[in-house]
């Protein structure tokens, strides 16, 4: 098995090549006995040179920089020292010579990726991830947002040190998650996404030439004070270069919680979408709940409670999305224990109902100068990515309308964006036209559809629920049953 390890190409990042030589490390000693793996270093690299030779290997690391354009997800890629080497450039090289098996990216936003959508999906390039998976790579791993250099650089030697070992790849990633959670309070073993199948294993227990005595981490040398190094972008240095935030043991429990929210909810979707295949209907939108959660920091908690106040006040008025509760979880859990047991009147009892968090909206204030900047993530817990990431600065004593309205118009018009009311007409009689979608999606009385490719526009008249009417307000073709539309 072949390795190529690419580390520092943009010569930008100097303990990403000491991060390259660490895992050359481990696979050495992997090799003690037999040659199992032939692994190749290398730092001057050009967007060429990857093309000719991505190939002729079977697992790639990349330890750099990356850029990701969420205009045009195709042109981010990773960062050499003359140019860049770009998802568009990986979706060049389909088909021919099987492309390696595995790619470790391991750069910030590396397996961030759009919306799949528009025309041609199946073989469009939205992002890095998304190329290299179309172009025949079996298992892809990224990260979702910006990460730290030191914690990065841990993950992926822990990552190959269980992978050699015999794991499957999917084992290997949660062994590394787990022990990073319980070693210090960084998160950045959260930003860590794995495409492809994880029930598949490299290397036979039997067979693996990992030695038992290989430390969970070949360590780096770094000063004992650090900067807060991040492999994002230049032009995001403002939200990396001021001193590391202070952690407390809650914070870090409350981080684990919101990892396990998003795991199970995303868990019980895969179960509902293999168990509803057959009646999957991609186009009509569905009930869109929201969780608001914010990260205590060096931060006035207050803060970070009146601006998430202010952004909850202006979702409720958004009516594509129902809020869930979620930062008191642990007084709702309480109550629902108490519903649950024999102080209950048995006549009385309530069965829980609890909505999962489709999205989740992570808030964290950091202090600059005398205005907080608000740093806000959009999770998108089905999927596992992080689907935008806002910067607002906010003015401290500003009316809480002005910081409703400042900070929710944002999250409101990226929400419309990514995630339009859109149904199916289910019958057409005497010109009442009914739709499949209705209040629970957010659909509102007077408001008007377009008709999916024709020059007909829809008006609602009458809601439900689940469903509602509308009438041809302008248009001559007459609509026909299960005609798509969407909101104008």
């Amino acid at each position: 098995m072949r390795m190529w390890i690419l580390a520092n190409p943009g010569n930008d990042l100097a303990s990403a090549g000491v991060e390259g030589f660490s895992i050359c490390d481990i696979t050495d000693r992997m090799n003690a006995c037999e040659t199992i793996i032939d692994t190749s270093v290398d730092s001057e690299v050009t967007r060429d040179h990857i093309m000719e030779n991505l190939k002729s290997f079977d697992m790639v690391h990349f330890a750099g920089h990356a850029d990701f354009d969420s205009q045009n997800p195709e042109q981010s890629g990773w960062r050499l020292k003359n140019g860049n080497f770009k998802a568009i450039d990986i979706h060049q090289m389909m088909g021919g010579r099987a492309m390696p098996s595995l790619v470790f990216s391991n750069a910030c936003q590396s397996a961030r990726t759009q919306a799949w959508t528009g025309q041609n999906i199946e073989n469009s390039p939205f992002g890095l991830a998304n190329a290299f998976m179309l172009a025949g790579v079996r298992h892809y791993i990224g990260t979702s947002w910006d990460i730290m250099d030191e914690p990065s650089s841990r993950f992926a030697q822990n990552f190959y040190k269980y992978l050699l070992s015999g794991m499957t790849i999917g084992e290997a990633v949660r062994q590394t998650r787990q022990g990073m959670m319980t070693e210090n309070d960084d998160i950045c073993w959260a930003s860590y996404v794995l495409y492809g199948n994880p029930t598949e294993r490299y290397f036979e227990p039997a067979h693996a030439g990992v030695p038992n005595d290989i430390p969970p981490v070949i360590p780096i040398s770094i000063p004992d004070n650090p900067p807060n190094i991040s492999r994002s972008s230049e032009n995001e240095s403002v939200l990396t270069d001021a001193p590391p935030l202070s952690s407390t043991d809650s914070f870090k429990k409350s981080l684990f919680a919101i990892f396990s929210i998003i795991l199970i909810t995303a868990i019980v979707f895969a179960a509902l979408r293999f168990q509803n295949t057959d009646a999957k209907d991609e186009w009509t939108s569905q009930l869109l709940s929201l969780a608001v959660i914010f990260e205590p920091s060096g931060a006035d908690n207050a803060d970070a409670d009146r601006f998430s106040a202010a952004i909850e006040s202006g979702l409720k008025d958004f009516r594509r999305v129902k809020l869930v509760n979620r930062m008191e979880l642990d007084i709702i859990k309480r109550e629902i224990g108490l519903w649950m047991s024999e102080y209950i009147d048995p006549n009385h009892k309530m069965q829980p109902k609890l909505l999962p968090a489709m999205l989740i909206l992570y808030l964290k204030v950091i202090q600059e100068d005398s205005k907080p900047l608000i740093l806000m993530r959009l999770l998108n817990t089905g999927q596992g990515t992080i689907q935008e990431v806002f910067v607002q600065k906010v003015e401290r004593h500003t009316s809480l309308a002005d910081q409703k309205n400042q900070l929710s118009e944002i999250i409101v018009k990226k929400l419309k964006e990514l995630y339009p009311i859109r149904g199916k007409v289910t019958s057409v009689q005497n010109g009442d036209i009914t739709l499949n979608i209705g209040a629970d999606v957010g659909v509102n009385t007077n408001q008007n559809f377009r008709v999916m490719g024709k020059e007909v526009m829809l008006e609602v008249v009458s809601l439900k629920a689940a469903t509602c009417v509308a009438k041809v307000r302008s248009g001559n073709i007459s609509v026909r049953k299960d005609w798509k539309v969407t909101e104008q």
